[in-house]
């Protein structure tokens, strides 16, 4: 009896390990639980009624590229992995025409403009009045607008603020045209700033120039104190 009923408990196992073998899945739409990326691969799964579970894969994506600059090769903004080589400076006149940057040198300021005096006026008040004469040594474009950024330094040798407003420079524009090779004359900007303390020394820290053409040219800190002829 006991023989009997241990074989029906195999058979009845048996039949359903077969049962289980003849199913046919019917997976549902695959659904991405991660995201696939040029550095990491993805993974999706679907499943079964029955409960049945597949995963896969997803193969790395291509890289995504940011086009290279004239200081950066070509570089993959997911993973920032760098193919090839940056693309260098076009110089066009004296800037790159490919990314505009400055590439003006000290040996190239006295070819741009050259200020030939630098003075200042200050009243009892502290008011600074600041005089400019300028030269456009271009040979070929007039100049429409420039820039001065100038600071000033007290009597201990500290940049001053302008004791209106608290601002440590100021601005000073003057309007052309300008024709090449001309001289500006005196330009005079009255009471640009209040000092009482100025201490008699003053620094560019940019000039930006414009011609009529649309071009531009910025003399940055290091080289515009260059454009005074008294302080080459």
């Amino acid at each position: 009896m006991k023989k009997t009923v241990l074989i029906c408990i195999i058979t009845i196992i048996i039949c359903l390990a077969f049962s289980g073998c003849s199913h046919t899945h019917t997976f549902g739409d695959w659904k991405i639980t991660k995201q696939a990326t040029c550095k990491e691969e993805g993974e999706r799964v679907r499943s079964c009624e029955c409960g049945e579970i597949q995963t896969e894969k997803i193969e790395l994506t291509d890289h995504k590229w940011k086009a290279a600059t004239c200081t950066s090769p070509k570089i993959c903004t997911v993973c920032n992995a760098k193919e090839g080589s940056s693309l260098g400076h076009n110089k066009y006149g004296y800037s790159c025409s490919r990314c505009g940057i400055s590439l003006v040198t000290k040996k190239d300021v006295p070819n741009i403009i050259d200020i030939t005096s630098l003075r200042y006026y200050i009243d009892s008040l502290g008011g600074m009045d600041q005089y400019i004469t300028f030269k456009n040594k271009s040979s070929s474009k007039t100049i429409k607008y420039v820039y001065f950024d100038v600071s000033f330094y007290n009597t201990v040798g500290d940049i001053t603020k302008n004791e209106i407003g608290g601002d440590s420079n100021v601005v000073l524009q003057y309007t052309g045209p300008l024709k090449p090779g001309r001289s500006s004359g005196k330009i005079t900007w009255e009471t640009c700033f209040y000092c009482k303390d100025f201490g008699g020394k003053m620094k560019f820290n940019s000039i930006k120039i414009e011609y009529t053409d649309g071009s531009k040219i910025t003399l940055e800190e290091s080289m515009a104190d260059y454009a005074v002829s008294s302080w080459r």
